[in-house]
């Protein structure tokens, strides 16, 4: 999951807020479909660690630091939701913004995520 273009990049992580993910559901836990293999439960806040910087997908090949995607609208989490197979939409929390930027719809980049529960 790549940004198509970004709006701001920060280099002292931002506060955070609430927002929408698609995700693999795997018993109690939830798996992303992007990069399976991590088991994240409801209520435990999970930390990229990753340095890696990502490059933009479309306009101007520009780079972000790498993290979870997170719609900020619902209804672009669906809508996105409809592109893969077997994914639920989860409410999450997040903070430690790196970026913001569009894929889908509007979509922050935040280094800490806790999933609040499946829409």
């Amino acid at each position: 999951m790549c940004l198509y273009y970004i709006k701001k990049k920060y280099i002292i992580p931002r506060k955070g807020g609430v927002g929408y993910k698609c995700m693999l559901k795997n018993g109690p836990c939830y798996n992303s479909p992007v990069f399976p293999g991590t088991d994240i439960p409801i209520g435990m806040w999970v930390t990229d660690y990753n340095k890696k910087r990502i490059e933009e997908e479309f306009i101007t090949s520009e780079t972000y630091r790498a993290g979870f995607h997170i719609f900020t609208k619902l209804d672009d989490a669906e809508m996105y939701g409809l592109t893969m197979i077997n994914t639920v939409i989860v409410k999450v929390k997040y903070n430690k913004v790196v970026a913001v930027g569009h894929q889908e719809g509007e979509v922050v980049v935040a280094k800490r995520m806790l999933i609040i529960g499946e829409i």
